[in-house]
């Protein structure tokens, strides 16, 4: 339906707003103009995404293969979460630090989709017979405790130990360089609510190897965009991200991926968003495609 169908449709003078909307039309047999319009809740939509995302990562997993065919609309999908990059960098930064065995840490995982895809990277250095094999002896989630039923339902693998804890009850400290954290902070730009661990406060009191990514504006300082949802999110600028952590004192590297995922928030005039990753492992190691802060 148009705008000038619907004008035409709705008494004179009633007003009209944009709305982003997920749902399907329903028409009356052999009709050409909707009869119903039935909206897809938020909640199933976000379900759709990761349980179509997991499960399609254990079939590679599986297959022990990185690449399937894909359906063009899902992959769209798919990449909008960051999982493939955000898994790539950490997979480097696991293969960059002694010993085998190490515990990961993620804060905000959703359902454990860049775990998902690490266990996929780490079966395939161990079929190809890559040195330094690496295994996750514990995969920790930390985000709200709304979300714990479902991340322990999901992640239940008898080949890996894992937990999850409510983020706002414990402290942000990493005990020795096994243990990698993941500070996913892309993954809340979703969430109905802002979480209580902030990038300040990860930087300040995790000093392990690190990987972090969320969503920032190329504009001079912080600004307010609303996302698909309708939720109002304050983005921080890419000067101060990276000034933050430049001042952790420890060697950090990042990328800036200026327009990814762009169509999730409504378009304004305000400055261009975009995904910043960034990674430590606590001494110089550089990785393709990204720059010293």
């Amino acid at each position: 339906m148009t705008l000038s169908e619907a004008q035409q449709a709705a008494p004179v003078g009633t007003p009209f707003r944009l709305r982003w909307c997920v749902g399907k039309f329903v028409y009356a047999r052999g009709a050409s103009k909707p009869l119903h319009f039935m909206e897809l809740k938020k909640f199933i939509i976000d379900d759709a995404t990761d349980y179509s995302h997991l499960f399609y990562l254990r079939g590679l997993r599986a297959r022990n293969s990185g690449h399937e065919t894909l359906d063009e609309e899902l992959k769209r999908w798919m990449e909008g979460t960051a999982v493939k990059q955000t898994a790539e960098v950490l997979h480097h930064v696991i293969g960059q630090l002694p010993g085998g065995e190490m515990k990961l840490v993620e804060y905000f995982p959703g359902v454990g989709l860049t775990f998902e895809y690490l266990k996929l990277l780490l079966k395939m250095d161990l079929e190809s017979g890559a040195a330094g094999e690496k295994q996750i002896a514990l995969f920790e989630g930390r985000g709200p405790p709304n979300l714990q039923n479902q991340f322990i339902v999901l992640q239940q693998d008898d080949d890996y130990a894992v937990q999850y804890k409510d983020e706002s009850k414990v402290p942000v400290e990493s005990a020795d360089a096994s243990v990698v954290g993941l500070f996913n902070y892309n993954q809340t730009v979703r969430y109905s609510h802002a979480p209580t661990v902030d990038l300040t406060g990860f930087l300040k009191y995790w000093k392990g190897p690190a990987v972090i990514t969320m969503r920032v504006t190329g504009g001079p300082g912080k600004e307010i965009h609303t996302n698909v949802m309708g939720r109002a999110i304050e983005l921080p600028p890419l000067r101060e991200v990276v000034a933050r952590c430049k001042d952790s004192g420890l060697h950090w590297y990042y990328r800036f991926d200026q327009g990814f995922d762009a169509g999730f928030f409504l378009p304004d005039v305000r400055g261009p968003t975009g995904l910043f990753i960034a990674y430590t492992t606590g001494r110089p190691s550089p990785l393709k495609g990204f720059e010293a802060v």
